[in-house]
């Protein structure tokens, strides 16, 4: 029985894993999409070049979305999965940590969504600096097998 339940939480392990990682591939593809439509013409360039106003405040809110968002989605979600009692059925840490890593993926995903638009419609470097940050910390959250079970406490046995 017990060896069934192992095998029952490293298919769920492998299931949230593959789960996340295509996810993540999802994201990037829509994010490079957006690149592709600015810069192939299908979304016209600049568009807030007329408004110094405006521009100004949206690169303030692209500033102050990575500045809050970023630490935010990276310690947070490691605070709240090392609070996951090590007690509960493998399943519900599971779950736990799909739910966490989907908001920390979609907070991730807004910010440098935001920046990169931001990018290209004030043509400043302020978006293109925000967006790179945003881009790179999603590699650091891309979850693997190994990195499940050290974040949820489980042994090798219930990962592997």
């Amino acid at each position: 029985m017990e060896n069934y339940n192992i095998e029952m939480t490293e298919n769920q392990t492998d299931r949230i894993v593959k789960t996340l990682k295509m996810e993540y591939a999802v994201c990037l593809a829509l994010l490079l999409a957006v690149v592709a439509l600015y810069e192939l013409g299908g979304i016209e360039m600049g568009g807030l070049l007329e408004n110094e106003r405006l521009a100004f405040w949206m690169e303030n809110i692209g500033i102050i979305l990575m500045i809050a968002l970023l630490p935010y989605a990276l310690k947070k979600f490691s605070a709240v999965v090392s609070k996951i009692n090590k007690e509960m059925p493998c399943e519900k840490r599971l779950d736990i940590y799909l739910r966490m890593s989907r908001l920390r993926l979609g907070i991730l995903w807004l910010v440098c969504c935001y920046n990169i638009v931001l990018y290209y419609e004030t043509l400043n470097s302020i978006g293109a600096f925000c967006a790179l940050a945003a881009f790179l910390s999603m590699f650091f959250c891309v979850p693997g097998k190994r990195k499940v079970g050290d974040e949820l406490h489980m042994n090798a046995d219930e990962v592997a």
